[in-house]
């Protein structure tokens, strides 16, 4: 099985609320404030955070806003 580890990522949605839910009832994520050393920041941002993080480590944003 093959491992993989990241220290945070970012995904675009066509629909950031949907993704929200879904990222909060699947992996029990909690939404923290964007923190302010993250790149490029958008009005879509989403911070999410694994519940045992001390620091969201999930970028949530908007696909449009992307492209």
């Amino acid at each position: 099985m093959a491992s993989f580890h990241a220290d945070s990522v970012a995904l675009s949605y066509s629909n950031v609320e949907a993704a929200k839910q879904w990222w909060i009832k699947a992996f029990d994520c909690k939404v923290e404030k964007v923190p302010p050393d993250w790149d490029n920041p958008l009005p879509s941002d989403v911070a999410l955070k694994f519940p045992t993080e001390r620091e969201p480590t999930i970028l949530l944003n908007a696909k449009a806003e992307v492209e």
